[in-house]
């Protein structure tokens, strides 16, 4: 599979586990990333205030991880819709991302008369 699965609004459910094997084959670490959860790698100062680290200063290990989350996200942007993103593009990590999917799909399927 080249491209990933489209949500379309109904399709949570299915469009999860496709996307689980999609993000998987892109980049097994991605995946990690979606199920684990990524943070910005911190550095602490003299005083023990833990601050951003700059880019330059990231090991490969955290390198590595920042592209696999990216990655990831790249994949769940490209399979929603402009309303979606536009619900979830605030978010930095993938973990964050499916709940609110998941979240926003059972609020449109399950309004009430």
């Amino acid at each position: 599979m080249t491209c990933p699965p489209f949500l379309d609004g109904s399709n949570y459910g299915y469009w999860k586990i496709r996307m689980q094997s999609f993000i998987s084959s892109v980049d097994g670490e991605a995946w990690n990333s979606v199920l684990v959860g990524y943070s910005y790698p911190l550095i602490g100062d003299a005083q023990g205030n833990m601050t951003k680290k700059a880019r330059t200063l990231w090991t490969s290990d955290e390198l590595k991880k920042d592209t696999s989350n990216a990655k990831a996200l790249n994949a769940i942007y490209n399979a929603i819709d402009v309303g979606q993103f536009r619900m979830i593009s605030s978010y930095k990590t993938t973990k964050e991302v499916p709940e609110a999917l998941e979240t926003n799909e059972y609020h449109l399927t399950h309004v009430e008369l």
